[in-house]
């Protein structure tokens, strides 16, 4: 483990090394483990798009709901980065839809602030708040507008 707490999934999660990561799996290596950032292989995965990884992750129990320091989940991460189709994955796991970032960013604002419609569409199926006020003023509505492209 690294002075930062990264185990070695959490680097091969980083570095969407899918065959590294079953085989840590396998050799029995923390699915939740937690570096000090809070963060855990999941987050990584979401983080970085890896969709195989992350249903890998959580055939081996990883945890949907578990936040990192920062207070992000799995979920946040996946709607910032607009990943509608691990939108749809981690859902089925139940996550808190509602779960709160430092900034006061439901996992709504971040798929919003994406514009990635197909994420935005995918999570409204949970039946998120939509009114929530982040520190910044901004609802998802706010951030869904800033969005809009004109021709």
């Amino acid at each position: 483990m690294a002075m930062d707490g990264n185990t070695e999934l959490h680097w091969a999660c980083r570095r969407g090394q899918s065959d590294k990561v079953a085989e840590l799996l396998e050799l029995g290596l923390a699915v939740n483990a937690m570096a000090m950032d809070g963060n855990t292989p999941l987050h990584w995965a979401c983080r970085e798009g890896y969709y195989d990884m992350v249903n890998v992750l959580l055939a081996f129990g990883a945890d949907v709901n578990l936040v990192a320091n920062d207070g992000y989940t799995p979920l946040h991460w996946a709607c910032r980065g607009g990943f509608s189709h691990i939108v749809d994955v981690l859902l089925t796991c139940k996550p808190d839809v509602n779960a709160l970032t430092r900034e006061n960013y439901t996992a709504l604002h971040w798929a919003c602030r994406s514009g990635n419609c197909d994420t935005i569409t995918a999570l409204m199926k949970s039946k998120p708040e939509i009114n929530t006020v982040a520190l910044d003023g901004n609802t998802p509505l706010h951030l869904a507008v800033s969005r809009i492209k004109y021709n």
